[in-house]
């Protein structure tokens, strides 16, 4: 076996620097990312301080996509909630690629260069969407696949509990852990030399080894079923009929362009062409392994990205109240592909192609960076007028909804043209003990419930529409669906929230209804007070 060098080393440094984005940033300006630090904040505490406590209670009522929520209760009583969300984020980024380098070197027999490949691809659309516990059920299923081989040498006595610790470990995680990790399985079960499979001998001998890695699903799967307090899609009374009727709306809009976008989203950061030209970069040394015919692949594995990309074809964009379902598999079905492959290059190559990955590994990691830091501003004005509000006001956020193409200063959009602020309001809940009604509480998958009355001006999963379905009678019944709330704005709100303030509104300027007056002013956020009398007109009709 050939000695490894400088390449634990290398590798090593390359997957610091994955951290360093995280490390420097105050909050990093990831979707879903300050919604989920909220929910680590209430859990660890601050829902049972007044004003809070007569708003959001914790309520265990899930039993899959809890992972990082479980270990909250006690890392939040030795550091602060922001310090335990970064360590999540770091946990998600680094467990993907170190547990895919892992799995290769299992498969491979060494620690090859081409591991250096696997922290440029974990810069994908799940790490700008802040998918915390998604992020981390992937990394956690690479380390135990990669465990496999190992625990396979000494016996089923050793090899079929570990792997249903796993399993259930994953479920608690996130449900989509046990989907990746049974994937990896079935790869490592199918062999790397597929031309058995042509024979019924061989399909015979395949079954037969799929067969353990089947049965653990499905019994872990129904122990699930079986003592979840509440499945995911509970919070949309989800059933049989609306799951239906999800996957049917999802085969109609199979080659629609928003399916093109979800296909591109494991590339994404947060300019297109910067990506397309590092996946270009990324795919030279394999195609001169290939074009050398010296690119060698674990075929079961191959088969396996294969079906997670068939995954993703048919499955739909929305199903059972969850949204980017079908993306999960997109980010999948890349680090399987790149799992699989081992490229060998002359001698003379070797040195060059280990060093374009490190650059792109690196580079990558400093485009990350800037973007994050670009982006603080952005943070710094919501907290900025954020400052008066008062502890137990409730807010009502909005933005300026962006025109087509117009994705503003750099870092506040993805490639694909999603907004990384659009949670954003919900840093009101721990700097101002306030309310927002788009905090993640959905019954199934997180652990917090709204209390009454304020279940009435919330909603399980949401986000940002633009504050002119205030005024617009059309814009409500259009957009009605998607913030509810927003019907009792005057009656049951005290401010409102506006993001992405200094770029212009597809839906045309705000024109402010009579009794709402403009507080503060950051630029990109702006803070309007709501007079909770009724108009003058609505008064002197009564």
């Amino acid at each position: 076996m050939r000695r490894a060098g400088p390449l634990p080393a290398v590798l090593a440094l390359v997957l610091a620097a994955l951290l360093v984005p995280v490390a420097i940033t105050h909050l990093p300006p990831l979707y879903d990312y300050p919604n989920h630090l909220s929910r680590l904040w209430l859990i660890g505490g601050g829902a049972a301080t007044p004003p809070l406590s007569g708003i959001y209670a914790v309520e265990w009522s899930a039993l899959t996509n809890i992972g990082i929520d479980l270990l909250a209760v006690p890392l939040t009583r030795i550091f602060p909630a922001e310090a335990v969300a970064k360590l999540y984020l770091g946990l998600g980024i680094v467990l993907v690629p170190l547990g895919a380098a892992l799995l290769h070197r299992a498969l491979h027999g060494r620690l090859h260069w081409w591991s250096l490949a696997f922290p440029v691809l974990v810069w994908n659309g799940a790490v700008l969407a802040g998918f915390l516990n998604f992020q981390i059920a992937m990394g956690l299923a690479l380390v135990f696949a990669a465990a496999d081989p190992w625990l396979a040498r000494r016996g089923q006595a050793a090899l079929l509990p570990a792997r249903a610790l796993a399993a259930a470990l994953l479920v608690v995680v996130h449900l989509f852990g046990l989907v990746f990790y049974a994937a990896l399985l079935c790869g490592l079960a199918l062999g790397p030399d597929l031309r058995a499979l042509r024979h019924r001998a061989g399909l015979r001998a395949a079954a037969l080894r799929l067969l353990p890695v089947v049965g653990l699903v499905v019994l872990v799967l129904g122990a699930f079923l079986l003592t979840a307090p509440a499945l995911p899609g509970a919070h949309a009374a989800a059933n049989a009929g609306s799951v239906l009727g999800d996957i049917r709306a999802g085969l109609e809009t199979l080659f629609a362009r928003h399916k093109l976008k979800s296909a591109l989203s494991w590339i994404w950061t947060y300019h297109l062409p910067t990506d397309a030209a590092v996946l270009l970069l990324l795919a030279v040394p394999p195609a001169l392994a290939l074009w050398r015919g010296r690119l060698h692949a674990h075929g079961g594995l191959l088969l396996v990205a294969l079906a997670l990309v068939l995954l993703f074809l048919v499955t739909p964009f929305r199903l059972a109240g969850t949204f980017w379902v079908d993306r999960r598999f997109a980010y999948m079905a890349p680090f399987v592909l790149a799992v699989a492959l081992r490229p060998e290059v002359p001698a003379a190559l070797l040195r060059p192609a280990a060093t374009l990955l490190l650059a792109l590994g690196l580079g990558r990691a400093g485009f990350i960076g800037l973007a994050w830091q670009a982006r603080q501003a952005d943070v710094a004005a919501v907290e900025r007028v954020l400052a008066l509000v008062p502890p137990g006001a409730a807010i009502l956020p909005f933005t300026h909804v962006p025109p087509p193409r117009d994705y503003g200063p750099f870092g506040r959009h993805f490639s694909g043209g999603e907004p990384s602020y659009g949670h954003y309001p919900t840093i009101a809940i721990r700097t101002r003990q306030a309310f927002v009604p788009t905090l993640f509480t959905a019954r199934g998958k997180q652990p917090l419930r709204v209390l009454p009355p304020w279940n009435g001006i919330a909603v399980p999963e949401g986000w940002l529409v633009t504050p002119n379905i205030l005024a617009d009678a059309e814009l409500q019944r259009r957009m009605g669906w998607e913030a509810p709330y927003a019907r009792l704005w005057r009656e049951r709100f005290d401010y409102i929230l506006v993001v992405n303030a200094d770029m212009p509104d597809h839906y045309g300027p705000f024109r402010p209804p009579e009794g709402v007056a403009l507080l503060a002013d950051a630029g990109f956020a702006q803070l309007w007070r709501i007079d909770r009398s009724p108009p003058a007109a609505t008064a002197a009709r009564e």
